[in-house]
């Protein structure tokens, strides 16, 4: 179900919380990445692989990631896994676009 650029989390998501897209795309969009370069980075720093064709259809909206697709996402990008969610109190969350590109 999509409310603008939040997608009402299923069962791939921790219980009551709301994945956002839109964040995602800032992250991609703050480090200059299309899903072929966010894959390859992905590959580089974890163990694992994320085709660039999976991160199309989540921006598309055509699916939705599962948990430990983000975790990966966090550890290469070195942000919080909260970053994705809309948190259960309410609080306000670092913006994506506030991450600059780690030097490797």
């Amino acid at each position: 179900m999509h409310d603008g650029d939040t997608v009402v989390a299923g069962d791939p998501m921790p219980k009551g919380q709301r994945f956002r897209i839109d964040r995602l795309r800032s992250l991609m969009e703050g480090l200059g990445l299309n899903p072929e370069t966010m894959a390859e980075h992905i590959r580089e720093h974890t163990d694992k692989t994320i085709a660039a064709e999976t991160i199309r259809r989540w921006l598309w909206g055509k699916n939705l990631p599962q948990l430990h697709h983000l975790h990966a996402i966090a550890d290469a990008f070195g942000v919080d896994l909260r970053l994705f969610f809309d948190p259960l109190d309410g609080s306000a969350m670092v913006s994506a676009k506030k991450i600059k590109r780690r030097k490797a």
